[in-house]
């Protein structure tokens, strides 16, 4: 999943994050098994999208908050 929180008046961009991650670090000179075993084991929860920016979720659940 992800959260992003934005000033309602101006739409200015107050924070941004993606769930679940991984660190851009562990993929830089040695590659550790385990590190890889892992994310292997995350593959179907698709680690490697911020899906702040790069999925697309319906609004249903911002639109109940409205019209309750």
């Amino acid at each position: 999943g992800s959260i992003l929180l934005m000033e309602a008046k101006t739409g200015r961009l107050l924070a941004l994050t993606s769930t679940p991650t991984f660190n851009p670090q562990s993929l830089s000179g040695y590659f550790d098994p385990q590190e890889k075993k892992r994310l292997d084991a995350m593959k179907a929860l698709r680690p490697w999208r911020f899906r702040a920016l790069q999925d697309f979720f319906a609004p249903g659940s911002a639109l109940k908050v409205v019209t309750a």
